[in-house]
């Protein structure tokens, strides 16, 4: 499903830099990355999401030379196949929590918002305990509520790989596995490859494969 190779990249501000020879992740594999900070974890993932674009080597997603795209490409493909969970949420203030969740089909023309979707959401929410909270704002959640808000939002358009940026690091150890659980329960529904950062040991066994970053790459 994804397959990197011969990556470099480097930020233009400091002396950071990625290389990664190859990495290959399977079809509906879940998949933990684990390293000590500033190792390049959030990077990969920015990497694999077209966030980012390598200064060389290339990125395929289920076939798809990602690595190439024009920006606008590249944001049209993430939205239809990438469901993005970040660590901090990126809720928007201004919308409610239902509208939070759907705002991948607000964002972009490729994604028409139609009652599928919405019924999708209201499903999701329901899921993870949120339905009740649908029109409210996200400044009157919990930490625990509005990061399962942002799970639902990356679940939404049941995208072909799901990227988590340490979806747990702001909660207590027992949210932590709930929103773990709950994360890799609904990708199995879907058939998406997972891939997640973590610094929590306690949820590697939920995964089907660790990978150390600093393992994979090169100095």
């Amino acid at each position: 499903m994804i397959h990197c190779e011969n990556l470099v990249f480097q930020y233009s501000d400091d002396n950071f830099s990625l290389k990664i020879p190859t990495l290959e992740i399977g079809k509906s594999e879940k998949v933990a990355i684990i390293g000590p900070s500033g190792c390049g974890k959030t990077t990969l993932l920015k990497l694999i999401s077209g966030i980012l674009r390598p200064e060389s080597g290339t990125i395929k997603i289920d076939g798809q030379l990602v690595s190439n795209l024009s920006r606008k490409g590249s944001q049209e493909f993430r939205i239809q196949n990438i469901g993005l969970v970040p660590q901090r949420f990126e809720l928007l203030d201004y919308l409610t929590i239902e509208e939070n969740v759907l705002l991948p089909y607000r964002i972009s023309a490729a994604l028409p918002l139609h009652s599928e979707a919405k019924n999708r959401a209201g499903k999701l929410m329901k899921r993870v305990g949120i339905t009740r909270h649908s029109d409210r704002f996200p400044e009157l959640l919990s930490q625990g509520e509005r990061q399962r808000t942002a799970l639902c939002r990356g679940l939404i358009t049941s995208p072909k790989v799901i990227l988590a940026d340490e979806p747990t690091g702001n909660l207590d150890p027992e949210n932590q596995s709930k929103i773990t659980d709950l994360l890799l329960e609904q990708a199995a529904d879907i058939g998406a490859t997972v891939v997640m950062v973590t610094h929590e040991p306690t949820l590697l066994p939920l995964f089907d494969r660790t990978i150390n970053l600093m393992e994979v790459r090169t100095k």
